[in-house]
């Protein structure tokens, strides 16, 4: 942690400045390469930094923000992201930040989604 310093005059003003890099972790259930039948996908993450309570974090799928979350520092925290399942494969990575603008990533999950389920087909007599 750097403290900066400014005098005026008699008065010492002391702000605090982040440097320490921040760390964010999925906790979830999904190992890598994964197959799920589902549209949802719930990520669990923990967000950690040395001083703000409340971090910024973004959900990333296939390197697009999908949803922001503000996550309470070094709490468990889960973000349910739907997707189209028109790919096989997705990728998936949280990005937190602190209000220093010190950030840290997940490192890349990717899960494929199938859909085993077929489409009901009825006869309609009218």
């Amino acid at each position: 942690m750097k403290w900066l310093m400014l005098a005026i005059g008699a008065l010492l003003l002391l702000s605090a400045c982040s440097t320490s890099p921040d760390g964010v972790e999925l906790v979830g259930a999904y190992t890598d390469g994964e197959v799920l039948e589902t549209d949802t996908v719930t990520l669990e993450f923990i967000a950690t930094d040395n001083l703000d309570d409340v971090l910024e974090c973004d959900v990333l799928v296939d390197g697009i923000v999908s949803q922001s979350v503000d996550t309470p520092n070094g709490i468990h925290t889960e973000a349910n992201v739907s997707v189209a399942v028109r790919l096989p494969e997705y990728t998936f990575q949280v990005n937190c930040c602190d209000d220093f603008g010190g950030c840290s990533s997940t490192g890349i999950l990717t899960l494929f989604i199938h859909d085993l389920t077929p489409p009901q087909v009825m006869w309609d007599f009218q």
